[in-house]
């Protein structure tokens, strides 16, 4: 999780430097950025009171920030998706649809028995 910081206030911004220093990128290398304003940064924002109640714990905002960098990620291997799907082999399910029938078939038959039976007896 590589994270940018954008934020207009001093303080919230000396403080997410502490709790996220180990994840603090610079704006061209970063997943998404971290403000506390609308911005444009081409990459996707986590917006403190927004993604994020005001006040936080440290804990709290590590959270939110792993749920947010997660669906980032979920996101992204979905819209991946459609360029995997031709290399995933194709599997032939007629054998299997077959013999479901054969059994449901044979269900159905026993059921309208049964009714019969209890209707006519």
């Amino acid at each position: 999780m590589k994270i940018a910081l954008s934020c207009r206030s001093v303080l919230l911004d000396k403080a997410l430097s502490l709790f996220l220093k180990p994840y603090i990128v610079s704006l061209k290398q970063c997943d998404f950025v971290v403000c506390d304003h609308e911005a444009t940064a081409g990459v996707p924002l986590f917006r403190i009171g927004d993604n994020i109640s005001f006040p936080f714990t440290k804990s709290a905002l590590m959270m939110a920030l792993e749920g947010f960098y997660t669906s980032i990620k979920t996101t992204a291997l979905m819209e991946q998706e459609p360029t995997l799907a031709p290399t995933l082999p194709v599997r032939d399910f007629s054998k299997l649809e077959s013999a479901l029938g054969v059994i449901t078939a044979r269900y159905q038959e026993e059921v309208l028995r049964v009714i019969k039976e209890h209707y006519e007896g």
